[in-house]
């Protein structure tokens, strides 16, 4: 058994204030058991696993799952319970001595919110239709559950994103980090005349290319395997999209990527950025502060959920101009701004 158990209960309660870490900072300095990187990866370490190479330490939770729809109240959906397993041990290729490697599993029941029966079927409440329940059971959580989590997040208001008119027309698209091509291929769908390209790491970009190879539009579908951090990119694009890769950028990374988009428009392009935001208070949604300590602190270590202020803040910097915002679901937006003068 595993010498010590926690309640992911508490730690979300002490997380829940989170959301006060993306208002301004206080004047005083860190307190000294911070100071450093490797102070706040000890931190880290201790929050998420025991400081003892290979020991398991037990999180669980239990609460409510609800909807969130534009234009509707909050519904009650499910009670869900569930439970991780994780432990801490050396990283290989370690540059500091508190670096550490966390592996987990986890499951997740969904539940009736009335009864706590771990549920088999579920009525959809907006289409009336039953449907099989899939519980979670990430095995690892680690690596590629992250990926196929990104990926299913993404989706929630892609055919809304691929849908909008301002990807209409006779349009060259390139679409930075595009990953497996979703929305790219949804873009082609929708607007006959439109053009995409996915621009990511080469490594990416053969996935990419056997997907696009097989889509009724694949003569409009094309990849280019680029850094979008290290290498310029390709020009002459009347749109840029940057559809859920800002939040794994820190604010330099995002105007230097964005600086690098601007110089790859054509006189009249437009920048498109579908991201999930914060509240211009930086106090909320709690859900979206949350995810974004997590980018913060443990997908890439330099990403994080901005507000739609802060993003306009930055890309104004990068020399654009006449920003329009449209709102979506689940507190995400699509910002669009032209490239200016």
């Amino acid at each position: 058994m595993p010498k010590r158990a926690r309640t992911l209960s508490v730690a979300l309660l002490s997380l829940a204030g989170a959301s006060a870490l993306l208002a301004p900072p206080p004047a005083a300095a860190a307190p000294e058991w911070l100071a450093t990187p490797e102070a706040q990866l000890r931190a880290m370490r201790r929050i998420q696993c025991s400081e003892v190479d290979g020991e398991p330490a037990i999180y669980y939770w239990q609460g409510y799952a609800y909807s969130r729809v534009a234009g509707e109240p909050d519904k009650t959906l499910f009670r869900v319970e569930g439970m991780n397993i994780r432990a801490c041990g050396p990283l290989a290729n370690a540059k500091s001595p508190a670096d550490f490697r966390l592996v987990s599993r986890e499951i997740l029941l969904y539940e009736d919110p009335v009864t706590g029966e771990v549920l088999r079927e579920w009525p959809n409440p907006w289409t009336g239709k039953k449907v099989t329940v899939v519980h979670v059971a990430n095995d690892p959580v680690n690596g590629p559950i992250f990926s196929t989590f990104m990926r299913a997040y993404s989706s929630i208001n892609r055919e809304a994103v691929a849908r909008h008119s301002v990807f209409s027309g006779p349009v060259k698209i390139l679409d930075l980090g595009g990953g497996d091509g979703d929305l790219s291929m949804a873009i082609a769908t929708h607007h006959p005349e439109a053009q995409v390209t996915v621009a990511d790491l080469p490594v990416v970009i053969e996935r990419t290319s056997q997907s696009f190879s097989s889509h009724p539009h694949a003569s409009r579908l094309q990849t280019v395997g680029v850094d979008l951090l290290q290498d310029p990119l390709p020009g002459g694009y009347d749109i840029i999209l940057c559809a859920h890769v800002i939040d794994i950028l820190s604010p330099e990374e995002i105007s230097g990527l964005l600086a690098k988009a601007r110089a790859a428009l054509a006189p009249k392009g437009k920048l498109v950025v579908f991201t999930p935001v914060t509240s211009d208070h930086g106090r909320g949604p709690l859900i979206n502060s949350l995810m974004g300590i997590y980018f913060l602190a443990l997908a890439r270590g330099k990403g994080r959920f901005y507000s739609t202020r802060k993003l306009r803040e930055i890309a104004a910097d990068c020399g654009f101009k006449a920003f329009r915002d449209v709102p979506l679901p689940c507190d995400e937006v699509l910002l669009i701004a032209e490239k200016g003068g």
